[in-house]
């Protein structure tokens, strides 16, 4: 049997889906067009999102200037804890925009209010930028969680591929740095590792599910810079000390060229006495998240994941 046979008909017919779309735009051949066509293709996937009781746009300080972000509150909750989504896109792509479907799941699925925020993109602006940006957000979540009429307990952390990445490795930066740490990490399909030869990126990196080998090398080239280090522990947490990280919860996608790294933090997590569960994608491919309003195992995903931080401390 191929591996085509054994893809989740609705995550293959979601794959369709993003090709048909991709195909009504000119081939993009620099990231800025790339960035525009996934902005303007992005509201074709918000379709099916639980409807909020809260909308509300904020500008947040970061080196430079002010980063963009958007806080919805589920329906029937007061003062929910707060939950900080970071979006993927290879640290060069991405936007609040892309994620509308996965946040107000999130927020429906764990009764939190969640801060979906952007950060400066590579290569234009390369590592440690977009982490920095993470950073200054989550200081200002904090500080602000009365005045956001949210409930007085850390933040949990979310984030999708790239901001999976900048999730846990915020995480870590702010426990070197002795800095107030988030009370829960949910990371799905993380770029976790910096190895291009694991089995999951020797079996699926050929563009057969979309993300590619040389893809995910070239994104790890325009976030690091010629002179960057990729076994830096962050940017590639894998290398990390884990020890003192708090509880995480980790998802996979099957047919993913990142699926090993999931699967090898897991053991490292383990290793180093954090708690931790893993949720297998089976059937999926990378990014299902972004196609959760078509895909139900992705809805079933994102509740698991709301279930994790719905079981966090509220204190």
């Amino acid at each position: 049997m191929n591996d085509d046979a054994k893809i989740d008909p609705a995550m293959a017919a979601a794959l369709a889906r993003a090709d048909e779309l991709q195909k009504r735009f000119p081939p993009a051949t620099t990231a800025e067009e790339e960035r525009r066509r996934d902005q303007t293709i992005a509201p074709a996937w918000s379709f099916g999102a639980p409807e909020m009781a809260a909308v509300e746009p904020y500008a947040i300080p970061a080196e430079g200037g002010y980063r963009p972000a958007l806080l919805v509150k589920p329906k029937g909750v007061t003062r929910p804890p707060l939950c900080v989504l970071i979006h993927g896109g290879g640290w060069n792509k991405g936007s609040i925009g892309q994620s509308i479907w996965q946040q107000n799941s999130l927020a429906a699925a764990s009764g939190h209010a969640v801060l979906s925020i952007s950060y400066r993109l590579a290569p234009e602006h390369p590592f440690p930028a977009a982490l920095h940006d993470v950073d200054a957000a989550i200081d200002w979540s904090i500080a602000h969680l009365g005045e956001l009429n949210l409930a007085p307990v850390a933040p949990r952390i979310a984030g999708t591929s790239a901001g999976a990445n900048l999730a846990i490795c915020a995480a870590l930066l702010r426990r070197d740095r002795g800095k107030s740490l988030p009370s829960g990490l949910a990371l799905f399909y993380g770029v976790l590792g910096s190895d291009f030869d694991t089995p999951s990126y020797i079996a699926f990196g050929d563009g057969r599910y979309r993300l590619t080998r040389a893809r995910m090398i070239s994104y790890f080239d325009d976030y690091l810079g010629p002179k960057g280090n990729r076994k830096d522990p962050l940017v590639a947490p894998v290398e990390a000390d884990l020890r003192g990280l708090c509880p995480v919860w980790l998802a996979s996608a099957e047919f993913d060229v990142l699926r090993d790294d999931t699967l090898i933090m897991a053991e490292r997590l383990a290793k180093a006495g954090v708690p931790h569960s893993l949720v297998r994608g089976h059937g999926l491919t990378h990014g299902y998240c972004n196609s959760g309003s078509m895909v139900p195992k992705a809805k079933d995903i994102v509740g698991d994941a709301g279930r994790f931080l719905a079981g966090l401390p509220k204190s």
